[in-house]
């Protein structure tokens, strides 16, 4: 059976780095079960221990200017 990867990319925010789901359904799950918006690198290291899910970094999705 093949290993369920979750997709994220990371965000700087006035000089903090922000790491977020890619998939809205992924990030809601994420969401409900510790009440973050955003993963961070101890939560990634867990979450991979408990449920042997990967975790993959991704490029963020591009911003449309206005």
């Amino acid at each position: 059976m093949e290993t369920k990867k979750i997709k994220y990319y990371v965000k700087n925010t006035y000089g903090v780095d922000r790491f977020y789901i890619n998939n809205p359904k992924e990030a809601r799950n994420f969401q409900q079960l510790t009440k973050d918006k955003t993963v961070s690198l101890t939560q990634i290291k867990a979450f991979e221990e408990l449920t042997g899910i990967e975790f993959r970094e991704i490029l963020p999705p591009r911003e449309m200017p206005m």
